[in-house]
């Protein structure tokens, strides 16, 4: 049995679609959101069966939005073409389904007339359920520089936290200022701190700007042990200093207000789970954990790299000068800090598993893992071809299906299989361009 597939730049929403009512959705879409509701929809089969139509959706338009349908195309099979040539991806392709794949490619087509042209794909975009772990560090960087912008603020003042329970205690080294979080979390994905960022923003702030922005999922935990459920909900207050050492900003303790319900139905995962008091013969329950759906952060990357592409209203309103730090730490690796990690340390796309990447690349990105979820949301830049695109995301990989027991297959199957994914679509992008190039 088939469905038609609206298929928007942040969910895929399947619904019947008849094309009577397209122009009723365009006039509701433009009274509400205050932009045209692209007309078209992809097919969409409700049984897997890789085929393109199946699998992959594209649209092109030079000015993305919070919702936008996706029409057929010739670009459509583009990334299908990428996963089903290329062998070393033929099995997890065929697979996909076990390792719970998810794809979104965007193409810049830069020309020097106009404005660039973004191009669209996916492959089973947020069909399945995924853990993105420490993907929602990057909304939280995001959002504690609008914050800061708010208050008249700098990333380079000094805060302190005074806890409110052992949840918001955290070690003397931790990082002091908002930059320097900012660069733990970017360069070593640093737990501690996304936490002191997430007790200066707290759970409220974060999930209605998370809806202003039109986003969905929820962030309302610290990546800190035991401090789930009403323990977690509390934050300690903060205080901001000059450098003269100076009162700049003070914030009591916050107890969350918004209670928050699970994003999705289907956020059971595994066969059996280790706990402290034994094995579970029962699926790990994801339902009070973070989420956000990749497709979501694919769109706030290429916001944050390409601001022109969002209407105002759901742009990040933070200065040009934090825009080119966050930029410029995104593309840091560890060697870059002084620390003697590999480069794949937290880039996996393109390079997972690898001691260096080239030098002639940057990626500035931000990384998951976790449970045997593996994901990586990027921009990659070829400085020696003078290509870039957009490339997000996500494998499962946890062959005994028993969860939190540490055994996970990230070096034989996850980084393979980004490392693969990133050069597949390196080598197309490199190849369309000699070919532009010779067109012209």
């Amino acid at each position: 049995m088939s469905q038609k597939a609206c298929e928007h730049q942040h969910i895929i929403m399947f619904a019947p679609c008849p094309k009577a009512y397209l122009p009723l959705l365009a006039l509701i879409a433009l009274v509400i959101y205050g932009f045209p509701l692209l007309q078209g929809c992809s097919m969409s089969s409700a049984k897997s069966d890789h085929s393109a139509s199946r699998n992959s959706g594209s649209h092109t338009d030079p000015r993305m939005t919070l919702r936008q349908a996706s029409f057929p195309s010739k670009e459509s099979e583009v990334l299908m073409q990428i996963l089903q040539t290329d062998p070393l991806l033929r099995d997890y392709i065929e697979n996909s389904e076990r390792y719970r794949i998810q794809i979104i490619f965007t193409q810049i087509e830069r020309k020097p007339s106009n404005r660039p042209r973004l191009i669209n794909s996916s492959f089973h975009q947020d069909e399945h359920y995924y853990y993105p772990a420490s993907l929602v560090k990057l909304p939280i960087a995001l959002f504690a520089l609008e914050r800061l912008k708010e208050l008249g603020l700098s990333k380079e003042n000094q805060f302190k936290i005074v806890p409110a329970n052992q949840c918001s205690q955290y070690p003397a080294d931790s990082c002091n200022s908002v930059q320097e979080c900012i660069e733990q979390i970017f360069i070593y994905s640093n737990n501690d701190a996304y936490n002191r960022l997430f007790e200066f923003l707290g759970q409220d702030r974060i999930n209605n700007r998370l809806r202003t922005l039109g986003y969905q999922g929820r962030i309302h935990r610290r990546f800190k042990p035991g401090c789930g459920g009403d323990l977690g909900d509390t934050t300690g207050a903060v205080t901001f200093f000059d450098q003269a050492g100076n009162i700049r900003h003070q914030q009591a303790s916050r107890t969350a207000r918004h209670v928050a319900t699970p994003p999705r139905g289907d956020m059971r995962v595994g066969r059996k789970t280790r706990t402290a008091l034994g094995t579970l013969n029962e699926p790990m329950d994801f339902s009070d954990k973070n989420y956000l759906p990749l497709g979501d952060l694919h769109q706030m990357l290429i916001a944050l790299v390409e601001p022109w592409v969002a209407a105002e209203q759901h742009r990040f309103s933070i200065s040009e000068k934090d825009r080119a730090f966050l930029l410029k730490t995104m593309a840091m690796r560890p060697r870059d800090a002084g620390g003697s990690q590999p480069d794949s340390f937290r880039k996996y796309l393109l390079v997972g598993g690898l001691e260096r990447m080239p030098h002639d690349l940057q990626i500035m990105n931000k990384v998951g893992l976790s449970y045997g979820f593996v994901s990586d949301v990027a921009y990659i830049r070829d400085m020696s071809q003078g290509v870039d695109f957009f490339l997000s995301a996500s494998i499962y990989t946890n062959k005994n299906q028993i969860m939190n027991d540490g055994q996970y297959e990230y070096e034989t199957i996850a980084y393979p299989f980004m490392r693969a994914l990133g050069q597949a679509v390196l080598r197309y992008m490199r190849d369309s361009a000699r070919d532009t190039s010779v067109d012209h």
